[in-house]
């Protein structure tokens, strides 16, 4: 089993639909690298504190967001910025281009669904809805272009609804972008709180005891149980829901260790074949921030706040 290759850049990286590329971050700098060759092919400065970035579908755009919710747009062969806007000065989730590369659907964490133009940098607000209930938090899933808002009536883990906007790339205007409440939150629900996982069929997310699979309504299908560590730092299903990885963090409680004893103690991640259960590999990589498989779930990109590496099987 061949050593994992280290390349520049952390956090979360943006893979072309192709699997063709790769771009990541840090701080104010942009990577992006050839998967094949594993080599870099662009490198260029853009907006401080870069959360987020992602290349066009066409391959000739790269866009930026950073924590203050501003949207860069660059030219992927150059690297010159094109475009920047402000959008609404608050930070958000991922952004995703159209399929036609013209416009970047992004959406910030008070529940807005705003819209970037490529073609000249302006913005629009296409939802700005305010029910009566708590914005949670709001998340894409990429792979079935739904947007999910999950509300709550009071601050805290009370009782509310999650809804759902199917996006539809050719109606991109405030008229015809609507929510829809898809199911409901339970009471002490971490649904909106844990990390959740999109697949091409099914949601996936970590209550505090349990892995809980999901439809595309939420609506629980089953639960899945091991033998866990410690508990579960962040947890993320292959595409393929073939796999699952698992980050347990330090293998210590970081709450009373020492900092030195905990610099010192290793980490813990794995995956673990979703069928059999059975662990595939351990890693030691400390800060881990996202987890992603391509070539047919041969090999897998783990990011951290040290860099991103690339693996295989």
């Amino acid at each position: 089993m061949s050593k994992d290759k280290k390349i520049s850049g952390c956090f979360e990286p943006f893979i072309t639909e192709d699997e063709s590329l790769i771009a990541t971050f840090s701080r104010n700098s942009i990577f992006v690298y050839s998967l094949e060759t594993k080599k870099q092919i662009q490198k260029f400065k853009s907006l401080s504190n870069i959360s987020f970035v992602a290349i066009s579908p066409d391959k000739n755009l790269v866009a930026v967001k950073n924590t203050s919710g501003t949207i860069a747009l660059h030219s992927l062969e150059t690297g010159e910025e094109l475009f920047k806007n402000p959008m609404t000065k608050t930070e958000g989730e991922q952004f995703y281009f159209t399929k036609d590369s013209k416009n970047i659907i992004d959406i910030d964490w008070g529940g807005k669904i705003l819209l970037f133009d490529c073609t000249d940098g302006s913005s629009k607000i296409l939802d700005n809805t305010k029910p009566l209930i708590r914005c949670d938090g709001i998340q894409i899933d990429k792979y079935n272009k739904i947007i999910y808002r999950f509300m709550r009536k009071t601050i805290g883990y009370s009782s509310g609804i999650i809804q759902a906007y199917y996006i539809d790339e050719e109606n991109l205007n405030p008229e015809s972008v609507q929510f829809k409440t898809i199911n409901a939150i339970e009471e002490n629900s971490l649904i909106g709180k844990w990390p959740i996982c999109f697949c091409k069929n099914h949601n996936y997310y970590y209550d505090g005891e349990n892995v809980i699979k999901t439809d595309k309504d939420f609506n629980v299908l089953s639960q899945i149980s091991f033998n866990k560590k410690k508990g579960i730092q962040k947890l993320w299903i292959s595409n393929n829901e073939n796999y699952m990885f698992v980050d347990y963090g330090y293998l210590c409680d970081i709450t009373t260790t020492p900092l030195k004893e905990i610099k010192e103690t290793p980490n813990l991640s794995q995956l673990i074949n979703l069928k059999s259960m059975e662990i595939v590999k351990d890693f030691d990589y400390p800060y881990i921030s996202d987890f992603n498989m391509i070539n047919e779930e041969k090999n897998y990109i783990i990011s951290t706040w040290n860099g991103t590496f690339l693996g295989e099987l």
